[in-house]
């Protein structure tokens, strides 16, 4: 099978699910760009995948990665905007991918969790990924994965029922 034929195939198969975890990621519309770009990346990196991890996995590692980039670059931006005194609202943006409002406050609330705590509760718990294939997307280890997903959820179940007051910064 010829490299873009493999492509359109896991596109096809996985695409929603690297968008999902884009969109969790980066909290902002980007992630249809990077989209494309995770799948470009891939197609020429393709002969570099071992076949070591299902395919889905090494496509989030590639969403990861390049997220992380950009990511970065946001952060600069923002902070030049911030230096020249322009404000931002990213709010209206976000509720208008998001129009149920329960749903809105879990997101909220995984926006308010630590990088580290975010991102495995966007890999084990909406894309439902085994703690294995985490390991390969993060470099974290097994054990480290699960603790983490466990405190993770704790802090989220203390957000919900009102335990934790929230805050500007990342917990």
């Amino acid at each position: 099978m010829e490299n873009k034929e493999i492509i359109r195939e896991w596109y096809s198969l996985y695409a929603n699910d690297v968008y999902n975890y884009l969109v969790y990621y980066l909290n902002n519309t980007d992630a249809e760009d990077i989209l494309q770009e995770v799948f470009i990346k891939a197609m020429h990196s393709l002969d570099r995948f071992q076949g070591k991890s299902h395919p889905k996995t090494w496509l989030i590692q590639i969403a990861r990665n390049i997220a992380i980039d950009q990511s970065r670059r946001n952060k600069r931006f923002t902070d030049i905007l911030k230096h020249i005194n322009k404000t931002e609202s990213h709010l209206s943006v976000e509720k208008s991918l998001i129009d149920n409002e329960e749903v809105l406050e879990l997101y909220q609330y995984i926006n308010k969790l630590s990088p580290k705590y975010r991102e495995i509760v966007i890999l084990k718990g909406i894309l439902e990924l085994n703690t294995k294939e985490i390991a390969i997307v993060t470099g974290y280890k097994e054990n480290n994965i699960n603790l983490t997903f466990h405190r993770a959820k704790q802090k989220l179940k203390d957000f919900y029922f009102g335990r934790s007051v929230i805050k500007n910064e990342s917990i």
